[in-house]
Parts: C-alpha cells; structure tokens; sequence
C-alpha cells in the first residue's frame, strides 16, 4: 500500500503533506506526492523542474487519464 497526498495551487499543501506524513508512518507505508497544476501551466512547470540538476533525470508526464 502507498499513502498519496495529492497537492494543488488551491490550498496550502503543508498541512495535507503532513497529514499524509502521519498516515505514512502510523502505517508504516510509503508517502508519494502529487502535485497538481493546471494544463496550460505544466509546460512551464516541468521545464523549471528539468533546470535543477538533482531533479533533471525525473521522467514528467503531463497528463494522466
């Protein structure tokens, strides 16, 4: 099992990233992330995100059905 903690624009995504933390490890379960935006922003998102080396090997997609 995997905890997931899905996170957009529309609220302050610290206290849903901590609840998921506290899930996680109550649980003893992985803790993923998922960070919503808007199409017409993921573009701009993932090439910000391909700029910073340590995250530039992380496949993106963009759109997921």
């Amino acid at each position: 099992m995997v905890i997931l903690a899905a996170v957009d624009e529309n609220r302050d995504p610290e206290q849903i990233i901590k609840t998921g933390h506290e899930l996680a490890m109550a649980f003893n379960e992985e803790l993923q992330v998922l960070h919503v935006i808007r199409e017409e922003n993921a573009e701009e998102h993932f090439e910000n995100i391909r700029s910073i080396d340590e995250l530039s090997h992380i496949p993106l997609t963009g759109e997921i059905e």
